[in-house]
């Protein structure tokens, strides 16, 4: 996977929104004392850093697994770091919130130790060999499961750029121009660019 096609992610993973698949990928709350593989580090008292800290590693997957390139607009363009610390926010995504900030921890934790360099400093294939072996199970973490957290990131993604702005992505309608011109502006209750 040294490039993820931008069809492929948009048509087959839209099936990961269907059927509750957020909630389904998550895993349960680890026991109590359960930590990352990294360390506990500056992380708080469950082991895990704060959404602040982690927002810009998680950022730079989901932009790795929607990017910009020459056939359009990726998940920067929709403005996945508004979208995911609003989404993150909500009290409903506790679980989810938990298994993300997890993740990201872990990521830029491994890269680090194995690249001398945070994840968001990464070139773009660094990046997708890291993604790629959580995606592939190569990797065993405590606290996650590293194919739920790509696919739930993969979700996360696909709903900034396809969603309904109010909700803090699809910054201008970019992914509903992407994909067809979609302008539901003047509908009842819709929002507005």
């Amino acid at each position: 996977m040294s490039a993820f096609d931008r069809r492929s992610l948009l048509l087959g993973g839209a099936t990961l929104l269907g059927g509750g698949a957020l909630i389904s990928a998550c895993p349960k709350e680890p026991e109590q004392g359960t930590s990352t593989d990294a360390g506990a580090g500056d992380a708080d008292g469950e082991g895990q850093m704060g959404l602040d800290d982690v927002l810009p590693t998680l950022v730079a997957i989901c932009e790795r697994l929607l990017p910009s390139d020459e056939s359009g607009p990726g998940a920067k363009e929709a403005g996945i770091d508004s979208y995911l610390r609003k989404a993150l926010a909500d009290p409903r995504m506790k679980a989810i919130k938990s298994m993300t900030q997890r993740g990201a921890v872990w990521v830029a934790r491994a890269a680090k130790a194995e690249h001398g360099k945070w994840f968001v400093e990464l070139d773009d294939a660094t990046k997708d060999a890291i993604i790629t072996r959580l995606v592939k199970g190569e990797v065993k973490p405590k606290g996650f499961t590293p194919v739920a957290f790509v696919r739930i990131l993969l979700a996360l993604t696909l709903e900034a750029f396809l969603g309904d702005p109010r909700h803090g992505g699809n910054k201008d309608q970019v992914g509903w121009t992407f994909i067809g011109g979609i302008n539901w502006a003047g509908r009842q209750g819709g929002s507005t660019p």
